[in-house]
């Protein structure tokens, strides 16, 4: 019986086989890499459509905000000049003028803010925020930020406990910073806002803290706070557009400094700014 022959299989054969194993090895992982580059690529696009989606929605409901928030004052600015016109000048009550002039200041009030943010932002965006340092008391613009406040809500109850500091910053951007903390401080509190605000020097940097005894903030939406037009679930009900914290953020970081949010809904909340006392240096 003839046995068949078997194949010869030498060193060069497996070194060819070897090679070829290889190449294709090589190209099946840079295939495997150009398709794991497009999932990346995929999947960093979807998010960005994602980003921009929300950004667009946030935008659209911004304008319908700010719509709503030019309206709402407006006819409460008309509604309170109609009253008065209704009635005789000559048997005017001071009592309803009194009233109805309140309505009509505090509607302005609300424009003028809502105008002034809008500007802000717009300003910021361009890249058109001056900013100007110079050396000045930043515990007598505190003291003089509140008794603006106080001026014209004598429910607002102040506790302040400010060491006497100067710093050198933008004076203006800085008075925004702490008129907006403090504005929000007195409009997301109860019926008598009680406002505590500290002041004190650590090392090389001013630190302040704004706490109030207001409705508080949810944890999980503290991280989201400083994003343009973002306001918190719980805020919806009191007027605001959620440019406010966003612009104070972007100040703080223009001066080097940072800010920190500490919440509790139901209990308040306290924001913590920290500035360097010399900016310049």
């Amino acid at each position: 019986m003839k046995h068949g022959l078997k194949p010869q299989f030498t060193l060069d054969d497996l070194s060819s086989n070897l090679i070829l194993a290889i190449e294709r090895s090589k190209l099946i992982y840079g295939l495997y890499e150009k398709n794991q580059t497009l999932e990346d690529k995929t999947n960093q696009l979807s998010k960005a459509l994602s980003e921009a989606k929300n950004v667009n929605q946030m935008q659209s409901e911004f304008a319908s905000t700010v719509s709503h928030e030019f309206k709402t004052p407006l006819a409460i600015i008309k509604s309170s000049i109609d009253v008065l016109l209704r009635l005789d000048s000559q048997k005017l009550d001071p009592v309803i003028l009194r009233k109805q002039l309140q309505k009509a200041n505090k509607s302005v009030e609300r424009l003028n803010n809502l105008i002034e943010h809008s500007l802000t932002l717009a300003r910021y965006e361009q890249g058109k925020v001056e900013f100007s340092v110079e050396h000045f008391s930043l515990s007598d613009l505190l003291l003089e930020i509140t008794q603006r406040f106080a001026e014209v809500n004598s429910q607002v109850k102040f506790k302040l406990d400010l060491k006497q500091a100067s710093i050198e910053a933008d004076k203006s951007l800085i008075d925004q910073i702490f008129t907006n903390l403090i504005s929000n401080a007195i409009k997301y509190s109860k019926r008598y806002p009680e406002i505590i605000i500290n002041l004190l020097r650590q090392e090389q940097f001013l630190i302040v803290s704004v706490k109030d005894n207001g409705i508080g903030i949810p944890k999980n939406e503290l991280p989201k706070l400083f994003s343009k037009f973002y306001r918190a679930k719980n805020a919806f009900s009191t007027a605001g557009t959620g440019l406010g914290l966003y612009l104070v953020k972007r100040f703080i970081e223009m001066h080097d400094g940072q800010v920190e949010i500490l919440s509790e809904p139901g209990k308040g909340t306290e924001i913590i700014v920290k500035l360097p006392i010399n900016y310049l240096s």
